[in-house]
């Protein structure tokens, strides 16, 4: 907030909530504000999401301490293994980067790797 207290000095007040176009990072013409309209075309948008059926949700934290980013990055993370478990994917297989290990394990010269290694070489020539 106190921050972006020269800014409303310079726009004023008024003009800040109440201007009729958001647009603080024109470039072609002078910057116009008002954060009124932004919030309300925000609201609109949210509106007409939940009319035609997107799914919004809004999460609500006591503190941003530790504990509380945790239990959000752990319900996010949570989120993502379900939704991909709902459209027939294993969201914890991933060859990309098992065959990423094996190769820089082999071009880095990892005991056990030798065969891999002159493969790669003749492959990256």
């Amino acid at each position: 907030i106190v921050s972006g207290l020269p800014a409303i000095r310079e726009i004023g007040l008024v003009d800040f909530l109440l201007g009729r176009t958001w647009a603080p990072t024109a470039t072609t013409v002078e910057p116009s504000y008002g954060i009124l309209p932004f919030i309300l075309t925000s609201v609109y948008g949210t509106a007409g999401a939940v009319l035609i059926g997107v799914p919004v949700g809004l999460i609500e934290v006591d503190a941003l301490d530790a504990y509380n980013m945790g239990l959000l990055i752990y319900f996010f993370w949570k989120g993502c293994a379900v939704s991909g478990y709902m459209l027939g994917v294993n969201p914890f297989d991933q060859p990309g980067v098992e065959s990423y290990k094996k190769n820089m394990f082999a071009l880095m010269g990892k005991p056990g790797y030798e065969g891999m290694k002159a493969e790669l070489e003749a492959k990256l020539k």
